[in-house]
Formats: structure tokens, sequence, C-alpha cells
């Protein structure tokens, strides 16, 4: 099953994206404050167990209109989604956004 990544808009939940399990993983990232960019990384595991999402470790990226490349030093695991689970929530503020936005993983 995929993993369904969404924003909330307009007063509802609006669908932008699923990863299904083979598929490259998404990423997105939040500006904080001080101008600095965390960098979060989603995926749906290839046996399709679990969804993942993680930061990225004193990380860096590059992103035209069509890829992301990330370099990094690791990981940290941010949450696992099983099938069942309550969605994961969490709020970001791209590049692009004016304000901080919320957005939902769920694995289904």
């Amino acid at each position: 099953m995929p993993l369904k990544i969404e924003v909330y808009a307009e007063d509802k939940w609006i669908e932008l994206s699923t990863l299904n399990p083979c598929d490259l993983p998404g990423s997105i990232s939040d500006v904080r404050l001080d101008g600095r960019r965390d960098i979060y990384i989603f995926r749906c595991k290839a046996d399709d167990s679990l969804s993942t999402i993680y930061s990225s470790v004193l990380g860096m990226d590059v992103a035209n209109e069509r890829i992301r490349e990330i370099h990094s030093a690791g990981q940290e695991l941010v949450k696992a989604l099983g099938k069942g689970d309550e969605p994961y929530e969490m709020s970001v503020k791209t590049e692009r956004s004016p304000e901080p936005r919320k957005i939902r993983f769920t694995h289904i």
C-alpha cells in the first residue's frame, strides 16, 4: 500500500501525492525562523510493511522544478507508519509558502 501525503488548505485535507513501495523517496524542506532549513525524506518500504519519515542530519539539498538532490551525514527517524496507524502530522514552511502549512502522512 502506498504512503499518502496531504496538505491542509481551505479547511480540508487535499492529497498532494502518493508514494508506492518501489518509488524513489520524496522530500520536503522546512525553513526555520533563523533561515536554516530542515530536510525531511519520506518513503514506503519495498516490501510495503512500513512507511518512514526521516530528517536529514547536517544535510544540504539542491532542487529544481523536477528533482531534489540531497546530501547528508545521515538521517534520524522522525516517524514510522504501518497499516492502520494514525496519520502523522507536521507543520512546515517551504520556500514557496508564505506561512507554515500542516501536512499529513498516512500509510494506507
